[in-house]
């Protein structure tokens, strides 16, 4: 018997359904909790050094022709 393609999604659906019902692990709770959510604002210290961290890279060389 060959599967309707809307039984498969029904079958994801049900999956993830199941997954996002169990209680999340300790470890998932932990990382969760371990580092602040990004808020749109970038603190001086993680600019400067992104900032220092660009510098460092190179800059690809032309090819082709103009």
């Amino acid at each position: 018997m060959q599967s309707i393609p809307w039984r498969r999604s029904a079958k994801l659906f049900a999956d993830a359904a199941l997954e996002e019902s169990a209680p999340p692990s300790p470890r998932v709770t932990l990382l969760e909790n371990q580092h602040k959510n990004w808020d749109g604002d970038e603190s001086v210290e993680d600019a400067v050094l992104r900032m220092l961290v660009d510098t460092h890279k190179h800059k690809p060389l032309r090819t082709g022709a103009i």
